[in-house]
């Protein structure tokens, strides 16, 4: 038995570090280290191990100082990467949350942004597995997530996850192919 909230947890790092793997190779070192430093603080706190409350505000305001930098560094030859470091810090941010369902919401979706900017600067063959491994990935945490906002504290048996994890690759097998 696995609680959902667990589960949840879980998908939604492997999202981030996916995200994260996409636009890897055209990050500076400083804006990886320190997403890096915000994931392993947001995953020591959602383990409860970092127990210091950090307001949302607080956050928030991180999160507009953030993106001025990036904003201020935008030029016509040089658009991408700098929403890119942006939207990776403001995904480390999110990762620090307490989470709700919207904030599960939210980093879900800049993932995505992230991977759609890494094929902006340069079309690799990787996109492709990265972006298979996230959508894979992304409709199994959309419908943990279902149950989670139903019921926090719900329990899954192994039998009950192997069948929602086939429901997500069916849904992945469907539409992909539908939406071409």
């Amino acid at each position: 038995m696995a609680r959902i909230e667990t589960l949840l947890k879980i998908t939604t790092y492997l999202c981030a570090l996916l995200g994260f793997g996409s636009v890897l190779r055209h990050l500076g070192t400083y804006y990886a280290a320190v997403f890096g430093c915000l994931a392993a603080v947001g995953l020591l706190r959602d383990r409860a191990i970092f127990t210091v409350p950090v307001p949302r505000w607080v956050l928030n305001v991180a999160s507009v100082l953030v993106l001025v930098p990036s904003v201020y560094r935008m030029e016509p030859e040089n658009l991408v990467e700098p929403v890119l470091e942006g939207l990776l810090l403001l995904l480390g941010i999110k990762l620090l949350e307490q989470k709700q369902v919207r904030d599960y919401m939210q980093i879900y979706l800049i993932c995505i942004f992230l991977l759609v900017g890494s094929s902006l600067i340069s079309w690799h063959s990787s996109f492709a597995l990265f972006s298979l491994a996230l959508f894979a990935l992304s409709t199994l945490s959309l419908i943990l997530l279902t149950f989670f906002s139903h019921d926090p504290n719900l329990l899954l048996t192994r039998q009950v996850l192997a069948r929602l994890g086939t429901q997500a690759l069916l849904v992945c097998a469907v539409s992909i192919p539908a939406s071409a």
